[in-house]
């Protein structure tokens, strides 16, 4: 009896050790330090990525630059050309992007010249929040590269705010 009772309990903690191992694997999780993504995410919110080998246009993604952990929004990926009109349009490829997760357009803040391409193997991003927004309109970041990726947003943990 005793020794059936060991084997569960064996068992269940190889159990807990796999599925710890298995989810501190595949997904991190990170704190939101800045409004650079508002609405859609704020300051102080907590978040769920996967680490992912396929990044596309309208990803949000988690990436470190600089020692800095940063997440912003997929524009546009390797050989695209981006432009952005003084209204704050967005184009990719001279197409017009239909951005429904920003609240408002913005072309500043931004130092690079329109139109610009991005470089392969890296991409295009941009914060939600435009006008807050460091991202690839200044040079301090331009593009992220695909080895600067730590992973691709999931959803927003539900944590209640005093």
């Amino acid at each position: 009896m005793k020794e059936n009772k060991a084997k569960k309990i064996l068992i269940s903690l190889i159990i807990i050790l796999l599925l710890y191992l298995t989810i501190n694997y595949f997904f991190m999780y990170f704190r939101v330090v800045n409004d650079s993504m508002s609405p859609n995410l704020n300051k102080e919110d907590y978040i769920v990525a996967i680490k992912s080998n396929s990044y596309e246009s309208g990803d949000i993604i988690v990436f470190e630059q600089e020692d800095k952990v940063l997440i912003k929004r997929i524009i546009a990926s390797s050989n695209e050309k981006v432009n952005i009109d003084q209204n704050g349009n967005v184009f990719v490829n001279d197409e017009f992007l239909y951005e429904p997760y920003i609240q408002s357009k913005s072309i500043e803040p931004y130092n690079i010249k329109f139109p610009y391409t991005v470089q392969e193997n890296n991409f295009f991003i941009m914060g939600d929040n435009r006008k807050k927004s460091i991202d690839s309109r200044m040079h301090e970041i331009e593009t992220v590269s695909e080895n600067e990726l730590l992973g691709k947003y999931l959803f927003k943990l539900p944590i209640i705010k005093k």
